[in-house]
C-alpha cells in the first residue's frame, strides 16, 4: 500500500522509501490528543509537507481532533533568530486558544429556521 501512496511522493524527490514497520520514532512528532502509531504519524507528516499552504490544514486538524496543537506558540510566532536562538514575537501578548466547539461549524440560523428538524444548533454555537 505504501508503494502506491507515500512512496510515490518520495520517489518524485528521490527520498528513501517508507517501510513497515516504521523503523524510527521522531521526537518532533506532535503529541496528538488521541495517540497514533508511528506509521500514522509519518503519513500525517507527509501530508502536512505535501499540501503545505493549500488550505487543508484546518480540516486535517479537525478530522484528527488535534486542534489543541494550534495553542503551541511556535505555530504563530515569527521566524527563529539564529543569533539568539529565540523566535521573533510578531504579536506581543497574543495567545491562541482552541475551543472544542471549533470541531463543528455552526449551522446557519436561516437553515435552522427553514428546517426545524436540524435543531439543535451544534454545541457551543
Amino acid at each position: 500500500m505504501l508503494d502506491i501512496t507515500v512512496n510515490k511522493l518520495r520517489d518524485r524527490v528521490a527520498m528513501p522509501h517508507l517501510t513497515l514497520p516504521v523503523p524510527f520514532v521522531d521526537p518532533a512528532w506532535p503529541q496528538w490528543e488521541i495517540p497514533v502509531s508511528p506509521l500514522l504519524n509519518e503519513i500525517r507528516r507527509e501530508r502536512r509537507i505535501e499540501l503545505a499552504c493549500e488550505g487543508f490544514r484546518w480540516d486535517d486538524l479537525c478530522r484528527w481532533k488535534a486542534g489543541k496543537l494550534l495553542e503551541n506558540e511556535k505555530t504563530y510566532l515569527g521566524a527563529r533568530d539564529p543569533e539568539t536562538d529565540s523566535y521573533r514575537v510578531l504579536y506581543p501578548g497574543f495567545t491562541r486558544v482552541w475551543y472544542d466547539k471549533f470541531y463543528l461549524r455552526p449551522i446557519p440560523t436561516d437553515e435552522l429556521n427553514y428546517n426545524p428538524q436540524l435543531a439543535p444548533q451544534n454545541p457551543g454555537w
